[in-house]
């Protein structure tokens, strides 16, 4: 408030806009918004302050109780994701023969964790960025070789609604191509582009430097169809593929009025 004021009267700022506390006549605090516009007259000299002042305390007491809410629910939240992935992790224990699916599943969970992770901390009115949402899910495979996953293009805003099924698409990625595709071998990498087209949501994989490709594989495993649906379901998105002999390419579009955020789908 004083920098403020102290910009106002040196003629470098005409107006500002705040919250603050302030100590009530009664002894307690409270918040208050404050709102001012400098008048000065033609040689620029200030002559008044026009502006108001209103208690917004309510709205910070609001504020801070649904901060409170959110809390709770992101530790009962991973509390539940940390009890499901025990509980998988103890039955496979007795059934040997269960142990990849096991694995798979735990992997599963934790991208879902991840997702849940990113929204809570960057869901907004622009919605959780595309970009950062790839960058924590590619953390676990940079030690398979630097930077495993190289971004660019739009990042785009998710809707929060859309950010677990977009996290299971990369996650099922990026384990791909740690097992089969460009992470399996030294020096392959993995670029991951995005924009908009036409009201849709384009994302281009594209892998270099791993193992010759003869083709498509002759069986899809559970993980691709499981990415493959979520696209095309809930997503409304279409996956073009090309495997090319020198890496794999896939396109997925997807209906911008389904994943992209509110801010993103009117620009």
């Amino acid at each position: 408030m004083d920098a403020a004021l102290a910009e106002v009267r040196a003629g470098t700022r005409d107006r500002f806009e705040m919250e603050y506390r302030v100590r009530h006549a009664a002894g307690h605090h409270v918040w208050v918004w404050h709102r001012s516009i400098a008048r000065r007259d033609a040689a620029g000299k200030l002559l008044r302050l026009i502006g108001c002042i209103i208690d917004v305390t309510a709205e910070h007491e609001a504020r801070d109780a649904e901060a409170m809410v959110a809390r709770e629910l992101d530790h009962r939240v991973k509390n539940n994701f940390a009890l499901v992935s025990s509980i998988v992790g103890l039955t496979a224990a007795r059934h040997p023969e269960a142990q990849a699916f096991a694995s798979e599943l735990r992997d599963r969970l934790r991208a879902l964790t991840e997702a849940h992770d990113v929204l809570r901390r960057g869901a907004g009115a622009e919605g959780v960025r595309l970009h950062a949402l790839a960058r924590r899910l590619a953390a676990p495979f940079e030690k398979l070789g630097g930077d495993a996953l190289a971004l660019s293009g739009e990042d785009i805003g998710v809707q929060t609604t859309a950010v677990p099924h977009l996290a299971l698409i990369l996650h099922e990625w990026l384990t791909n191509a740690a097992k089969y595709g460009a992470l399996s071998c030294p020096g392959g990498r993995v670029r991951l582009a995005t924009w908009r087209e036409n009201g849709t949501l384009v994302l281009e994989w594209t892998e270099r430097g791993g193992p010759p490709i003869a083709g498509p594989p002759a069986r899809r495993g559970f993980g691709s169809v499981l990415a493959e649906a979520t696209a095309t379901g809930r997503c409304g998105g279409a996956l073009e593929e090309d495997w090319a002999p020198d890496g794999l390419r896939m396109v997925l579009r997807l209906a911008a009025n389904r994943v992209a955020a509110a801010a993103e789908q009117v620009q």
